[in-house]
């Protein structure tokens, strides 16, 4: 397919006309598709692979067709990107483009009106609870405990579902003091919202906000 001159796009932008061919996500996220992640999870990853195998094959033949695809994804797409780590997973790089738009950090960072490398920060850690500790929260302690002993900027992604066991490892290393802030919907102009507060009362605190999933949080110095 060396003639291809389309490309696939991954857009994490506003789209305000375009023709939906058919739901990428059908039966992987969702209610009922977190259920069956968490108690049958082999299961799972085969819808996972049977509708990898279907949008490839749609995206190569529409892109044959001479046709533009575009697919649009959340987050950051080269972070946390469901899209490039499940469905394009093996998809050959040269016939797709990403378009990042504004990145989640980028947003966090500017509505927190603070540099991320401020306050003599060594350096910037972008992770997630599940990546650092493991799906059970069992492992990372001696990697928590190093980090402690440095200047670092900690950027979660997917944290508030899982802040009473990320509290309770940090409290084993860090002061309660230890600044903590979490911007909700970063880079949504109505509805983001900036909450600043510390490890020892960052769980208090999350109970007066309703939204227990779209928040970027964000620890270190420089979110005071």
């Amino acid at each position: 397919m060396s003639d291809v001159s389309s490309w696939l796009f991954l857009l994490c932008q506003n789209v305000k006309e375009i023709k939906v061919s058919f739901n990428p996500w059908e039966g992987i996220h969702g209610e009922e598709a977190g259920k069956l992640r968490k108690t049958d999870y082999q299961k799972w990853l085969a819808r996972v692979e049977k509708q990898k195998k279907k949008i490839q094959t749609f995206v190569l033949q529409e892109i044959k067709n001479g046709k533009t695809v575009a697919m649009l994804d959340g987050g950051d797409p080269c972070v946390y990107s469901p899209s490039l780590y499940w469905l394009l997973k093996g998809f050959d790089d040269r016939y797709f483009e990403i378009i990042p738009g504004m990145s989640a950090f980028n947003a966090a960072s500017a509505a927190l009106k603070r540099p991320m490398t401020g306050e003599n920060t060594q350096f910037v850690m972008l992770t997630a609870p599940f990546s650092l500790f493991g799906d059970s929260y069992e492992k990372a302690d001696e990697v928590l405990q190093n980090l402690s002993k440095y200047k670092t900027t900690m950027v979660f992604y997917m944290a508030l579902s899982s802040m009473d066991k990320l509290v309770e490892k940090f409290k084993k290393y860090y002061p309660p003091e230890l600044p903590m802030a979490v911007v909700y919907y970063a880079g949504y102009p109505e509805k983001e919202r900036v909450l600043r507060s510390n490890l020892g009362t960052i769980l208090d605190d999350l109970k007066k906000v309703d939204e227990k999933w779209l928040g970027l949080l964000i620890i270190g110095e420089c979110v005071k």
